[in-house]
């Protein structure tokens, strides 16, 4: 059984045990104000773990979803987890923990496609590290979520300028220590 970051109502009584509650997921997810506007669009989820994002967008009428992760996908988070318990100090270049860095097996999407195969989603994925790949093939997208991942970037500011150029009309994103920001790539100041 994964680790699970998101709680995903499963249906039936099931829901994963994540480590953000439904209820924090359900209060994220309305200050993005997101849920009437979504029917006939295509959304991007950047950074999507577990999918609970991915799967609301569905769910709320999205035509089409495309959850897009490569980092968390490829760690072990059981592993990585254990090694940081052990550890007086976090290590953040997990390729470099024996046993935690896995692309070739994909040990963190086991909870995405456990969850996939439960909602019966049609939520499509992509492998692949956002800051890397070719966007001029990958396409535009109405709605892109960013969340939780910008301060995560080296280069932040070139991510955003990697958001604005797969989102056709509406980038959201959130900062660790702030509300979640809608609207125009230009407008991620606190208000």
């Amino acid at each position: 059984m994964p680790r699970w970051w998101h709680s995903i109502d499963l249906g039936h009584g099931v829901v994963t045990p994540g480590v953000k509650s439904q209820e924090q997921l359900e209060d994220e997810w309305s200050t993005l104000h997101l849920h009437d506007h979504l029917k006939g669009q295509t959304v991007l989820d950047i950074g999507a773990w577990d999918g609970w994002f991915s799967f609301n967008c569905e769910r709320a009428g999205a035509e089409r979803v495309t959850a897009l992760d490569h980092y968390v996908w490829s760690i072990d988070i059981v592993k990585l987890w254990e090694s940081q318990a052990s550890q007086e100090t976090r290590v953040l270049d997990f390729q470099n923990i024996p046993g935690v860095w896995r692309p070739d097996s994909l040990p963190g999407k086991r909870g995405f496609d456990l969850a996939k195969r439960a909602l019966g989603s049609k939520v499509e994925t992509v492998v692949d590290d956002f800051m890397e790949m070719d966007l001029d093939a990958f396409g535009k997208f109405d709605v892109v979520l960013y969340l939780g991942v910008l301060y995560h970037m080296h280069h932040p500011l070139l991510a955003l300028e990697r958001v604005r150029k797969v989102t056709k009309e509406l980038p959201a994103s959130s900062h660790k220590h702030s509300r979640f920001r809608i609207g125009p790539i230009g407008r991620y100041a606190n208000s």
